[in-house]
């Protein structure tokens, strides 16, 4: 039971960040309502709310990842940059994949911008703070033949990858979850009619796009380079 309480709490705040994000890309309350309703009835964090694993550690430094680049497109305070180094340094001691998230924002920006992120130097140095954070794991790993290579399959092995996920939010269960978490299952299923009605409303006036869901102009870019 205790070992749940991490597991949902990460959940939480990845659905407060993905609120937090909309919000920095022109979204009004509405909109950040609504993400905040999807991510919560993702199937992916419902997987990892039952469960203290790496991936709902991971999954948030990554949400992390993803406001910070976000919030500096907007204010272009290189403390982002740097405090975004500190995170990666933190998340490459969980995972192993958070070099694909920044080799993304890298590709992406360079394509589509804001070019200007790649010449600040805070982007560089916060870099330098990750080699120096990965490094003595990376050796240990070289020395030791890479175990965390083989680790993965078994892991996968175990949980199932995204079916255990599916598994959870409508298959068969193997025990009665504790009631704390039957108790979220039961409000973010909740959730999940109320975006099914809204969708469907949505379909039947598409015509006419709302307001709230076009970024302001000023963030455009923002919302292209991070989507």
């Amino acid at each position: 039971m205790a070992l749940r309480i991490p597991a949902v709490s990460t959940s939480v705040a990845v659905v407060a960040l993905s609120a937090v994000i909309a919000r920095e890309l022109g979204g009004d309350r509405r909109a950040q309502v609504l993400t905040a309703i999807a991510c919560t009835t993702s199937a992916f964090v419902l997987g990892q709310a039952q469960t203290l694993s790496t991936n709902g550690i991971d999954t948030l430094l990554w949400a992390v990842l993803t406001w910070l680049p976000v919030r500096w497109v907007r204010t272009r305070n290189d403390a982002l940059l740097l405090t975004a180094g500190l995170v990666t340094a933190v998340a490459v001691q969980v995972e192993r994949l958070i070099p694909l998230f920044w080799i993304a924002v890298i590709v992406v920006v360079g394509w589509l911008g804001s070019r200007a992120l790649l010449r600040r130097p805070a982007l560089w140095w916060s870099g330098g703070i990750v080699l120096l954070a990965a490094a003595p794991g990376l050796i240990w790993q070289a020395r030791h033949g890479w175990p965390y290579v083989g680790m993965r399959s078994v892991v996968r092995g175990q949980t199932g990858g995204f079916a255990g996920s599916l598994w959870f939010v409508g298959g068969p269960r193997r025990s009665t979850p504790p009631p704390p978490i039957a108790l979220l299952h039961r409000i973010m299923a909740a959730q999940l009619r109320v975006c099914r009605r809204f969708s469907v409303r949505i379909e039947a006036s598409a015509i006419s796009v709302p307001r709230w869901t076009r970024p302001k102009p000023s963030l455009t870019s923002a919302a292209m380079s991070l989507s």
